[in-house]
């Protein structure tokens, strides 16, 4: 029987002393780990939407608040032109240019001075309401009350300075903060 021999190993490069160390990357993480983060990620996503509810809540009733506030205005304002200009219509209508007229016409000035004031700080009001720019609804009835004051502020104060200006057609009368 022949004898087997086994053949030296043959080194293909420099052998060195210390043991070669494999990276195997990060560990694995762990369920808890995981569960940890997902559990953490839940809260802030719950805490935020308690947030912006709050934040809307308020948004609503200060828009709310806004409207209503330029509402009283408008309709007082009204109030007033309305009342003077009831009796003064029926005789200014048919009337020729002259003294007379423009005595009646400044009446209705006179009925609707400072309107354009009220109207204004209102607007003022409302301007200052601070919304979140995604609540577009609120931003946009804040924004229709906002216009609405401007428009009715500047007729107002046509009228208050030429009270011809309440016979000559107008405004809508509010719509945008009603």
């Amino acid at each position: 029987m022949a004898e087997i021999r086994a053949r030296p190993a043959r080194h293909t490069g420099g052998v060195s002393g210390e043991p070669e160390v494999m990276d195997a990357g990060p560990p694995p993480r762990s369920r808890r780990r995981v569960a940890a983060l997902l559990a953490l990620l839940l809260v802030l996503v719950v805490s935020a939407a308690a947030l912006d509810r709050s934040m809307r809540s308020r948004g609503s009733e200060q828009v709310a608040n806004c409207r209503q506030q330029g509402a009283a205005e408008i309709a007082a304002a009204f109030g007033r032109l309305t009342a003077r200009a009831g009796t003064v219509r029926p005789t200014v209508v048919g009337m020729p240019d002259g003294a007379l007229k423009d005595q009646l016409l400044e009446l209705v000035s006179e009925a609707v001075a400072g309107a354009d004031d009220q109207l204004r700080s209102a607007r003022g009001r409302c301007e200052e309401v601070e919304l979140i720019w995604y609540h577009r609804d609120l931003v946009r009835q804040r924004d229709d009350c906002v216009a609405t004051l401007d428009e009715l502020t500047a007729w107002f104060q046509e009228v208050s300075s030429d009270g011809g200006h309440a016979f000559g057609g107008g405004v809508d009368g509010g719509g945008g903060c009603g």
